[in-house]
């Protein structure tokens, strides 16, 4: 008999090991799914960005894009797009196509900041192969203001 003020149900608290095993059963594929895709994009192809003026301002910029191979060799031949979005919801997603213009090189000329604060680019490539590889890059602080003489 229980004494006074302790619980009747002392049952075990210890999760079963057969649970255990299920949910590493169900979780695996998904975790190997997912580095397996981050790998090979980033083991493949080496994606640099920079941005024009910098820092970016609210307005037109320029966004140049390198493609390389994973010895540093230029890609060619790709179709690039670059897609930015701010770190909040509620804005417009930006998108633009990058014209290529040699070297690896693909250079969207008008890419438009449409507010001040902080934003994501993800560039998408699909390469000649038709192999797709995408990266996202982190734009902190975009200025709501351009300097005197800036264009924009």
């Amino acid at each position: 008999m229980p004494k006074m003020g302790q619980r009747q149900d002392q049952r075990n608290k210890r999760v079963p090991a057969f649970i255990w095993l299920a949910l590493l059963t169900l979780s695996l594929p998904m975790v190997l799914a997912a580095c397996r895709g981050q790998s090979a994009a980033a083991g493949n192809v080496q994606i640099d960005l920079r941005i024009s003026p910098n820092p970016p301002a609210v307005g037109r910029s320029e966004v140049i894009v390198r493609l390389a191979d994973a010895g540093g060799k230029s890609l060619e031949g790709a179709t690039v797009e670059v897609e930015g979005n701010m770190t909040h919801p509620g804005m417009v997603p930006v998108l633009a196509r990058a014209e290529e213009v040699g070297g690896g090189r693909y250079v969207v000329r008008d890419f438009a900041f449409t507010m001040g604060g902080d934003w994501i680019l993800t560039v998408r490539a699909v390469l000649p192969s038709g192999e797709r590889v995408e990266r996202t890059f982190d734009v902190a602080g975009v200025r709501s203001e351009r300097p005197n003489g800036a264009g924009g």
